[in-house]
């Protein structure tokens, strides 16, 4: 079975190359690049970078254009097939990692899911839906945009303007968009995934914390003696199985980091790009010097782009969550009456609490609420410098 809320993303990865999947139904499996479905997703990638180069090459389109709109309508286009190209590349270099992370997801065993959580749960997975409709409305009209100025000396040319944009779009813009879709929905339906598990774990710590053992020691008697008595007797099988729970829960987090974090870095760096170029076309050019399919894909681009910034909620979410689970128990255990239970407990509470975790972008800075200010005054800051320099 494939995770819940990835179904759609699992289909569009696999038909248009971004997931290395042997197929799209069922748990992810990843045996060898020694396929026919890697040929076909190679010869799917190596086409639309063909396609793009040969775009920019033969395009007129940008010949009368002022500098700086040309300026920025390269930098906007080549950004995208950039990053387009490094999330295939990445997601074929960790496909392996990739299959085994969501089959691990998929495998453990999570038995409660808070309310809150649940409602959070939906809301991001509106959000993947939302994220998908204004990703296709952009290309769409990006297509029809491309199609209206077909360069002359392009080798597809000869299908004209309702050949190049079926061509263009499908193979072209399409492969983008799902690019964007399926980096976007799978760290969304990872994050909230990790988050649930890890709140399950804490419940299981709450339960252990009410169900201990009452079996109290004199006051007197020293922490030193208490924990010497502890080494010498067997280690509850329940508190062993808490303590092999929560490796397992960190090494998942591990793997998200590792999987995740470049991703974030490519989505959030394209966000802003995007936006600047969506608030310079929209705001300061108006319709001036775009076509009417530019300036509607401009506008879903924007709203498209917005959706997206909504990772660093979510990663404000996760941390926010964690803290909270790690608050409550340890005022759960040092409520706890004196007992080898308690002690047993508050090693494993106290090991989590040590534990930091927070959603970072490979490292360069933290996804989190703290970073849409720092977002949205780079943004405002580059649209103020490009007005300036648009009434020169």
């Amino acid at each position: 079975m494939v995770l819940q809320g990835f179904e759609v993303p699992s289909w569009f990865g696999w038909l248009t190359g971004v997931l290395f999947i042997k197929l799209p139904w069922g748990l992810p499996i990843f045996k060898s690049f020694c396929n026919f479905t890697t040929f076909v997703i190679l010869a799917i990638n190596i086409f639309t970078q063909v396609l793009w180069i040969d775009f920019f090459l033969h395009s007129r389109q940008l010949e009368n254009e002022k500098f700086l709109r040309k300026i920025l309508l390269q930098g906007f286009t080549i950004f995208g097939v950039i990053f387009n190209a490094f999330i295939r590349i990445f997601f074929c270099f960790q496909a392996r990692n990739v299959c085994e992370f969501l089959s691990k997801l998929e495998d453990y065993p999570v038995s409660t899911v808070p309310t809150t959580l649940q409602k959070t749960r939906r809301l991001f997975s509106l959000l993947t839906w939302v994220s998908l409709c204004l990703r296709l409305g952009t290309g769409i009209f990006l297509a029809i945009q491309l199609s209206q100025i077909v360069p002359e000396d392009s080798w597809i040319s000869s299908l004209g303007n309702i050949g190049y944009l079926g061509f263009m779009g499908l193979f072209g813009v399409l492969p983008i968009v799902s690019s964007f879709y399926v980096a976007f929905s799978f760290i969304v339906v990872t994050a909230v995934y990790l988050v649930w598990i890890f709140e399950d774990y804490g419940i299981q710590i709450e339960e252990a914390i009410k169900h201990a053992k009452k079996d109290p020691f004199q006051a007197v008697l020293q922490t030193r003696v208490l924990r010497q008595m502890l080494q010498e007797m067997k280690m509850d099988s329940s508190h062993f199985d808490l303590i092999q729970k929560f490796e397992d829960i960190r090494g998942l987090f591990r793997l998200f980091d590792e999987i995740v974090s470049p991703l974030l870095f490519c989505l959030i760096v394209m966000s802003v790009t995007s936006l600047v170029h969506a608030a310079n076309s929209i705001l300061i050019e108006g319709s001036s010097s775009a076509s009417w399919a530019g300036l509607v894909s401009n506008w879903f681009n924007l709203a498209y782009q917005t959706v997206q910034l909504f990772l660093l909620q979510l990663g404000q979410d996760l941390y926010d969550r964690i803290a909270e689970r790690k608050a409550k128990l340890n005022k759960m255990v040092s409520l706890m009456p004196v007992s080898i239970s308690k002690l047993q407990l508050s090693d494993i509470v106290e090991s989590l609490s040590i534990w930091k975790w927070e959603m970072t972008a490979w490292g360069f800075f933290r996804v989190n609420r703290g970073l849409m200010s720092a977002v949205f005054s780079t943004i405002m800051a580059y649209v103020v410098i490009l007005f300036q320099l648009y009434m020169e």
